[in-house]
């Protein structure tokens, strides 16, 4: 089961809902007025939740949509079931935190690396700085020896 795929695929709505004693279609659009209010003289009450016609179009819970008629209705109506899906979003939590935890598994290890590189740049820096002083160092040496040659040199005659 990858319940987070399944999660993504819902399409969330914040929409009116009528009284069963007044069923609209399924592409009914209310007329707003300036607050945002439907203008109808029917009971109705703000939700945020899925359509039960597009649960029906993905697969692995088209299960969650339940067809009946209330007692009062001449036509068929949805319904969802609403804990089942809560369910699945739990699945798609415990999917997440699995994700997580290899996410800060492999951070910890990055950081790791990141350290031990830090720490071999430092030491090769020392090295660097120690080889130039030796360096230095010859090359005065080599300088010295050098006078000490043409010393000689004079001495003997050259």
């Amino acid at each position: 089961i990858n319940a987070l795929d399944t999660i993504n695929k819902l399409k969330i709505y914040k929409y009116f809902k009528t009284n069963y004693k007044q069923l609209y279609d399924a592409n009914h659009h209310f007329t707003i007025d300036a607050s945002g209010n439907p203008i109808t003289q029917d009971k109705y009450c703000i939700e945020t939740g899925v359509i039960s016609q597009d649960l029906l179009n993905i697969p692995e819970l088209k299960y969650t949509v339940k067809e009946g008629a209330p007692a009062d209705a001449s036509e068929n109506h949805y319904s969802v079931l609403y804990n089942d899906i809560f369910v699945y979003n739990l699945k798609a939590t415990q999917e997440l935190h699995q994700k997580n935890i290899a996410l800060e598994s492999f951070v910890q290890t990055l950081e790791t690396e990141v350290t031990t590189q830090q720490q071999e740049i430092e030491t090769l820096k020392l090295f660097n700085i120690d080889s130039n002083n030796q360096i230095n160092e010859l090359k005065q040496e080599n300088q010295q020896l050098k006078q000490e040659i043409q010393t000689i040199k004079q001495h003997l005659g050259f």
